[in-house]
């Protein structure tokens, strides 16, 4: 340890027995008065603070090394348990094991704390911005559809969609927005006939969702023979995440003009009719989205908007006639939607959800 000698000089020497056997306390208070004494040795010799920074590098470079290794050390430890962990998860009797204590000590720990209203959350932390699809219409929000009538837009800014359309809950009618969609070309249906039973992603899959105007018409192949027997037939159909909504991807994609804000859904709708239709209208219940697309890309359709019921009063129900390449985009927690053909011999197209948590 340091000794003081004449003339304050520090000098080292060997730790004694006696400092070895000191305890832990009154090791660290020597240590501390011999730092302090040095430090007042420099003070007194005129020594500025960067002068004594450099002279003592050497001491605070070797704590540093031993401070580096230690955490070095401390996270590798940490790193081969996780692999260990990692590795005897993969195990389905370590795994049954781990679930079983885990789900055990969940259960011990409700007499404690109820985290039940943590899991049962979609959201550990409430966004003050989140709109709940479909729910928290009030009279209020009836202001911005009053006297409202759908408007027909070309070459429209995604933030003036969202600023004038979406965020206040208006329809409206884009066109030709959907002019790189090789479903223009394509579509027909024979081609969507041949497509689901013929594309390996689609002609075993089953629709996720399924509507029609004839409560007859369950299947698509109900669809394929209601065609064989020059019925008239209409359906939607929701194609699941996955392969089958891939193979549709192909023929349409996302809009540009939405918002960045807009997530769009996993999953696709096709709809198709054939025959002269007698005013039926397939009705649709609720989404879980904040807002839907339906483009119609052959024929012609009539789609049917009829407001939340606490604005039934105050906005009309919308009638718009959709034609080819034109794409309808509304809200769901507003409107309630019905689609009618118009065209007497196949009208075709997709639609979508998409969801938009903060407007």
């Amino acid at each position: 340890m340091a000794s003081h000698v004449r003339g304050d000089t520090p000098k080292i020497k060997e730790v004694t027995d006696a400092e070895l056997k000191l305890s832990r306390a009154d090791k660290i208070k020597l240590i501390n008065d011999e730092i302090k004494s040095i430090q007042t040795y420099c003070n007194g010799l005129g020594l500025s603070k960067n002068d004594v920074n450099l002279s003592t590098k050497p001491i605070r470079d070797v704590a540093w090394n031993q401070k580096t290794k230690g955490r070095l050390r401390f996270l590798i430890y940490i790193a081969i348990i996780a692999a260990i962990c990692s590795v005897g998860y993969r195990q389905p009797k370590v795994r049954t094991f781990c679930h079983f204590w885990c789900r055990k000590a969940q259960l011990k720990m409700l007499n404690v704390w109820d985290w039940t209203k943590y899991y049962d959350n979609d959201c550990f932390v409430a966004n003050p911005y989140f709109i709940t699809d479909g729910e928290g219409v009030s009279e209020d929000d009836c202001k911005s559809c009053k006297n409202y009538s759908t408007k027909k837009v070309r070459n429209i800014t995604s933030k003036s969609l969202n600023r004038y359309f979406l965020t206040k809950d208006r329809p409206v009618v884009v066109v030709n927005a959907t002019n790189d969609w090789s479903a223009n070309e394509k579509f027909s249906a024979q081609f969507i006939r041949e497509l689901y039973t013929t594309h390996p992603s689609l002609k075993d899959a089953k629709p996720c969702n399924f509507r029609s105007s004839n409560e007859n018409v369950k299947t698509l192949q109900d669809v394929w023979d209601s065609i064989d027997d020059n019925e008239y037939v209409d359906a939607f159909w929701e194609n699941c995440e996955g392969a089958p909504a891939k193979a549709i991807r192909a023929y349409h994609s996302r809009l540009e003009i939405l918002p960045l804000s807009c997530e769009s859904a996993s999953t696709n709708w096709v709809f198709l009719t054939k025959g002269k239709n007698d005013k039926q209208q397939i009705l649709f219940e609720e989404f879980r989205a904040t807002g839907i697309i339906i483009t119609q890309v052959i024929g012609m359709g009539e789609i049917e908007l009829e407001p939340h019921e606490v604005c039934r009063d105050i906005c009309k129900t919308q009638k718009i006639i959709l034609k080819p390449g034109q794409s309808a985009i509304f809200t769901e927690r507003m409107w309630l939607l019905a689609y009618r053909p118009i065209t007497d011999t196949e009208t075709a197209g997709i639609m979508s959800t998409y969801h938009q948590n903060i407007f």
